[in-house]
């Protein structure tokens, strides 16, 4: 049982909250009294850094399981990311929403409901099992409630299947939306490229995409999400070209599959050195700040100061993985890429790479 439920309760979510409904009920608080919504408003903004906090303690596991063992004392209050960039991290903000679509969809709270729930039983009838194997039941109590489980077990199998069916038509959604806004995008281009007035058309696509590109680099994590748009449109498209190509060519599609695959991993160590390197900080923090705690366990400032430091910048970059790999997943998405050329014919050279690594 958590010692402390001011988190939660900022939040509004009980103490056994999901991941999902944490996240939920963050967007739809800190969006609501965001700065940008009330600005020189000091209580909104102080509003918004408690559900920032809040979020940030207990989206990680780890953390969370400091705070619910020691409360807010095992939690060093230096060590939250600034709330403005935590929010556009997790969820791009509404000047990207046309370029990576909604991050901030969420499967129904109901059905994730009914899934937990039939796992919660499931997992109950497996130790009620465990106990009548243990206790040397009479065989039919065991084979009954043998029979209990299995069922209990396809309740929770199709509950999964509903989510997992509302997630996949979530992303469907998702994926149709960002193709909608850069078939109307590079229309014109292509349009006037296949009738052989490209290069004024082309001109005039650099132009728009320029301004566009100065526009969302101020925004909050603008670099960032730019990068990660660029990557993904770069690679996708090379790796369409090269399958479209003839003789030697073809090679590029192969080349293309070996820097996703190696992006991919480099991506999913970086993030699993964040955890680790977290997990291992928050532990001498919170041991640090246990009452009675022995001198060996105590630090010096310097050494808290550095622990501090390190959680801070590994919560916004464990965070920021998560919508990164979101994003490159759905613009990467082949039906997404193959539906805007299908439909326009291929232009005889690429469309300028504006987003290729934050130019």
């Amino acid at each position: 049982m958590a010692v402390d439920l001011a988190y939660y309760e900022a939040l509004g979510v009980p103490p056994d909250a999901s991941s999902a409904q944490i996240r939920k009920a963050y967007y739809q608080r800190a969006r609501s009294c965001h700065p940008d919504k009330h600005p020189g408003d000091p209580s909104k903004e102080a509003e918004f850094k408690v559900l920032s906090e809040a979020y940030q303690t207990l989206f990680d596991d780890e953390r969370r399981a400091a705070y619910d063992a020691y409360g807010r004392s095992g939690i060093h209050s230096g060590s939250y990311s600034d709330a403005r960039q935590v929010f556009a991290a997790v969820f791009g903000g509404p000047e990207f929403e046309p370029w990576v679509g909604s991050l901030a969809c969420s499967v129904d709270e109901a059905l994730q409901q009914r899934a937990e729930t039939a796992g919660k039983r499931v997992a109950a009838k497996s130790e009620e099992l465990r106990g009548l194997q243990a206790a040397q039941a009479h065989p039919s109590l065991v084979e009954e409630c043998r029979l209990e489980l299995a069922a209990l077990q396809a309740a929770h199998r199709e509950a999964k299947k509903a989510v997992k069916s509302a997630m996949e038509e979530l992303q469907r959604q998702r994926v149709q939306s960002c193709a909608d806004v850069l078939r109307q995008r590079i229309h014109p281009f292509v349009t006037a490229t296949l009738r052989g007035d490209g290069v004024p058309a082309r001109q005039q696509l650099v132009a728009e995409m320029t301004a566009e590109l100065n526009r969302l680099r101020k925004c909050s994590m603008g670099e960032e999400m730019l990068r990660a748009i660029g990557y993904a449109y770069v690679r996708q498209t090379s790796k369409i070209r090269g399958r479209n190509a003839t003789g030697a060519a073809r090679l590029g599609r192969v080349f293309e599959g070996m820097l996703e695959g190696a992006h991919h991993l480099s991506e999913g160590a970086a993030a699993v050195g964040s955890v680790v390197s977290m997990a291992s900080a928050l532990s001498k923090l919170a041991r640090d700040a246990k009452e009675g705690a022995p001198a060996e366990h105590k630090l010096s400032d310097a050494q808290r100061a550095e622990l501090t430091d390190r959680v801070q910048k590994r919560t916004l970059s464990l965070v920021w993985a998560i919508t990164k790999h979101s994003i490159e997943t759905t613009l990467r998405s082949v039906r997404h890429i193959t539906a805007i050329t299908r439909d326009h014919g291929s232009p005889p050279s690429p469309l300028p790479p504006l987003w290729a690594g934050g130019r």
